[in-house]
């Protein structure tokens, strides 16, 4: 089978491996479609978690929607198109065949277009977010970043009734997407102009939540800085190294901040936050129509990597097909 291996920092190919085996509880699935999360950028790119390349092949992708091949001893049957939600350090989606725990798959409606419902697997993260966070009924947000996951933020924020949601991201077409799925107000900036621009549409008294959705030093001192005091500040976005780094400690403390990292959706019995997420895009609550805006062949993976990376061509999110 073809499956696409990281073999250094940066680089990325496919290649034939052998076809993975499938335990009694295990299910064997073909993939249909995979896509690119941040967090496989900072993997494979950045190197974030690796001691040493190549990486296994298929890793570190985790989105995928497959149909079932052998579902033998579980309660899953060949044919059966599923949303695969693997624990991420056993996750293989960037391979054609793939044996995930029965536990770790959800049935979907063959209904539904696949690079559509290929988008619950990162909006289950987020609900599982968004729900680890103090209530947020009229309060202000302001969510930093837009691609995906910063989406599905805006999203998510709007349907529990936050105040006013303030956006930021340098991209103008992922702006355009932020107003239509429930920004109040979008910053078409960064750095310290978007700083600015936050003060000012608070009437320089910051935000009671902000999420950062982008995962870098930078964007965490800026977290820091526009929250108000005893905000609640999520950390969404992976960070892109491992080394230690420089944040602002005492405008964290004289502010009483609450700091919040968040990872682990995958873990949680029946998936619910997954479930909830196949619910939300079947029920057209969510229109995720323009969020895959790149499709690539598996052979290709290395240009999808790098348009990703690049964030040009108006890229939010990049899939994968193997059909």
């Amino acid at each position: 089978m073809k499956s696409a291996i990281f073999t250094e920092k940066g680089v990325i190919g496919c290649f034939e491996v052998d076809m993975p085996s499938k335990n009694a509880s295990e299910v064997l699935v073909h993939t249909l479609r995979s896509s690119i999360c941040g967090s496989d950028l900072h993997v494979g790119y950045y190197g974030w978690g690796v001691d040493t390349f190549p990486l296994p092949p298929g890793y570190p992708g985790h989105e995928s929607v497959c149909e079932v091949v052998d579902g033998r001893g579980t309660n899953y049957s060949e044919g059966q198109l599923v949303l695969a939600v693997p624990i991420i350090s056993e996750a293989r989606s960037f391979s054609e065949y793939q044996v995930i725990p029965e536990k770790q798959l959800l049935v979907i409606d063959k209904g539904i277009s696949v690079n559509e419902i290929l988008m619950a697997q990162q909006l289950g993260t987020v609900v599982f977010a968004i729900r680890n966070l103090p209530k947020l009924d009229g309060r202000s947000v302001v969510i930093i970043g837009q691609g995906s996951a910063g989406l599905f933020h805006t999203f998510m924020c709007k349907r529990l009734n936050a105040g006013k949601i303030i956006t930021v991201d340098p991209v103008k077409s992922r702006c355009n997407i932020s107003k239509n799925i429930g920004a109040d107000i979008v910053v078409n900036s960064k750095d310290e102009q978007a700083k600015e621009e936050v003060f000012e549409v608070t009437d320089g008294a910051g935000s009671d939540v902000v999420i950062d959705a982008v995962g870098s030093v930078e964007t965490l001192n800026q977290a820091i800085e526009i929250s108000k005091p005893n905000a609640d500040i999520l950390l969404f976005g992976l960070p892109t190294t491992e080394s230690k780094v420089l944040f602002d400690w005492s405008t964290m403390f004289k502010k009483n901040l609450n700091l919040k990292a968040i990872h682990g959706s995958q873990h949680e019995i029946g998936l619910p936050d997954f479930k909830l997420a196949c619910a939300l895009i079947n029920k057209k609550e969510i229109d995720v129509t323009d969020f895959v805006t790149h499709t690539f062949r598996l052979e290709e993976i290395q240009k999808a990597f790098d348009l990703v990376e690049s964030k040009k061509d108006g890229v939010i999110k990049a899939s994968i097909r193997f059909d």
